[in-house]
């Protein structure tokens, strides 16, 4: 069968799943999608699978309406399947998915069934959408028995597990044998010290001027402690100034932007757990992989789909929104006890090795054409 997925653009972070759909034996997958992505800072890899990539020409940007010039005569006439980006705001997919639907080819969609501070008006217009159509792809097994309790009974819906390339995780760790992790940890003054990690875009909706307040607390406790940052954005001066009103530059490191998992593996080999006080994504699970236990606040339906592989107590330890004393108090447990740290550790390795990765991704991406075999 030759599928065409139609798409924003190619992330890093997709590398592993692209690896593996373009490996499959019983379809021919072909990509269309855009150059860029306006509005956010990220690592685009369209060129490593250029013989499998069309780009297309476009209008408009990320968080508003965008037309894509999609080559329509080649679509219809090579092309058994179609798998569409589901968000609406690509007006023309919902225009070309539609009328593809209508006219008897086969087409699937693919996208979150509920986003981190969704519109609820807007996000009822999207699942009403998404309802012409007989095939859908979201997220987690959460999402799809959401779906099929809301209007998709009798629908094949496939819940993804969203993940990453864990076999590219373990390359990483392996590369950071004891003796080079300790010589590299003496060299960043990070040798014995309780570190706490963060990953992610620095923007002024993930609140991440709230782990400063808790850290000026938590230095109390833990001297040594240190806060490493991995991430760039918007929020990012505005951070490191209220790091240095609260006294805390000494306990910070401001990584900037890191994409090579080679490089991101020792912070995260060093790090005691991972912090995330806004709605957590793909995040979850790159520390999932390290066997680092994650702590996030507990209002699952501020987080992305990922939040589904997180149990509190199992994976990590919760809090209340908003709430620094909670916080401070799952940080300081987890810092305290290591025996905890290291069995919710193993919990999580075990998650992103097993439930939610790249192999079990395209396994299920491909099921929804009948088949989850590769060669």
């Amino acid at each position: 069968m030759n599928v065409a997925i139609v798409t924003n653009v190619i992330a890093s972070y997709r590398r592993g799943l692209y690896r593996c759909l373009l490996k499959s034996s019983k379809h021919r997958i072909h990509i269309f999608c855009q150059s860029h992505l306006p509005g956010f800072n990220l690592e685009l890899i369209d060129h490593e699978f250029a013989e499998h990539v069309t780009l297309v020409p476009f209008w408009g940007r990320e968080r508003g309406l965008v037309w894509q010039q999609l080559p329509l005569r080649h679509l219809w006439h090579e092309y058994d399947a179609y798998v569409f980006y589901g968000n609406p705001r690509v007006l023309s997919n919902v225009l070309w998915a539609t009328l593809f639907r209508l006219l008897g080819r086969r087409v699937v969609i693919r996208g979150q069934a509920h986003s981190a501070g969704a519109n609820a008006v807007t996000e009822w217009v999207r699942l009403l959408w998404w309802r012409l159509f007989d095939a859908i792809l979201v997220y987690t097994d959460r999402e799809a028995a959401l779906l099929m309790e809301h209007g998709f009974a009798g629908k094949r819906v496939v819940g993804l597990n969203n993940g990453l390339d864990q076999q590219e995780i373990e390359r990483a760790k392996a590369a950071w044998p004891e003796e080079a992790l300790a010589t590299w940890q003496a060299v960043r003054d990070l040798a014995g010290r309780p570190v706490l990690l963060s990953v992610s875009r620095l923007v002024p909706e993930k609140h991440f001027e709230f782990v400063l307040d808790a850290l000026s607390r938590l230095v109390q406790q833990f001297p040594n402690l240190v806060w490493c940052v991995v991430g760039d954005g918007s929020a990012r001066a505005d951070l490191e100034s209220r790091a240095g009103e609260l006294g805390l530059d000494e306990h910070v490191r401001w990584l900037g932007a890191i994409y090579e998992e080679r490089d991101l593996a020792p912070w995260f080999l060093s790090s005691w757990a991972l912090v995330h006080p806004g709605g957590i994504g793909l995040t979850l699970l790159h520390a999932f992989g390290y066997g680092i236990p994650v702590v996030v606040h507990d209002n699952v339906e501020d987080h992305w789909p990922e939040i589904a592989a997180f149990e509190c107590g199992r994976h990590g330890l919760s809090f209340s929104e908003g709430d620094v004393d909670a916080f401070c108090a799952a940080v300081s447990t987890l810092l305290t006890d290591e025996n905890l740290r290291t069995q919710l550790g193993r919990n999580a390795l075990q998650v992103a090795q097993v439930e939610y990765n790249t192999d079990v991704m395209s396994e299920r991406f491909l099921s929804i054409f009948g088949t989850g075999k590769q060669s």
